[in-house]
């Protein structure tokens, strides 16, 4: 992202880059929810 902002020279305060980083986040889904669920982690990994 830094090297892409330089390119454009212009300044993003923190609080812009914050919120540029909330809207961006993409929701992984079904698979990885399902797969990091407590339940399963217990099952692939026997509770350790």
């Amino acid at each position: 992202m830094e090297d892409n902002l330089g390119a454009l020279d212009i300044s993003l305060s923190d609080g812009q880059r914050d919120r540029l980083g909330e809207v961006s986040q993409v929701d992984l889904g079904f698979t990885h929810d399902f797969l990091y669920s407590d339940r399963i982690q217990e099952i692939v990994y026997g509770g350790t």
